[in-house]
């Protein structure tokens, strides 16, 4: 996961890889790259991110195996607790990812019409968790009518909800909100 444009990556080995998130102005070795679509880099090759046209974060996939310890199954870097990922860290300028295996991978693009928007308004999903059972109809309808703002992370509006709403519930439907601002 990365934010933000001034970002950029030397490839040691030839690679495939796709970029997909955020929309992203992208090129290997000055030669554009279509985001959601797959690309080879070469050896020595230098991917730079030039711009974040629309979104926030933006993820770069590899068609290899990178060489990390697994922590609780996963290999994710949970930033806060240091620990997984890259020495339970993020990454700086200088790093050197390993990769154990890079098998060979065609091409492939996602379809236009099933990239996300990245602008609002927003549709979010909401499926019924183990922690249902403890909202009434009326407190979810209210949750649901929220309209998120910019900055507020999943965790805010978990404990949000629970502040204000927390409530017995007993059915255990799926719902749907629409944000009118970006989240």
């Amino acid at each position: 996961e990365v934010m933000g444009a001034s970002f950029a990556l030397r490839f040691h080995h030839d690679i495939t890889c796709a970029i997909t998130g955020a929309r992203v102005r992208a090129t290997v070795d000055d030669k554009p790259v279509r985001p959601w679509t797959s690309f080879r880099a070469a050896e020595g090759s230098l991917l730079r991110i030039q711009e974040v046209v629309e979104g926030l974060r933006y993820y770069i996939g590899f068609s290899g195996t990178i060489a990390l310890e697994s922590v609780i199954g996963s290999f994710t870097t949970n930033i806060e607790c240091c620990f997984g990922g890259y020495q339970g860290r993020v990454l700086k300028a200088g790093d050197r990812l390993v990769f154990k295996e890079i098998p060979a991978v065609e091409r492939r693009a996602i379809p236009e019409n099933k990239i996300p928007r990245m602008h609002p308004p927003h549709r979010l999903h909401v499926l019924a968790g183990p922690e249902l059972s403890f909202f009434t109809d009326e407190s979810l309808l209210k949750f649901m009518d929220k309209h998120m703002t910019p900055g507020t992370a999943p965790t805010e509006v978990a404990t949000a909800a629970s502040d204000d709403y927390l409530h017995t519930f007993t059915t255990n439907d799926t719902f749907q909100s629409e944000s009118l601002g970006p989240i």
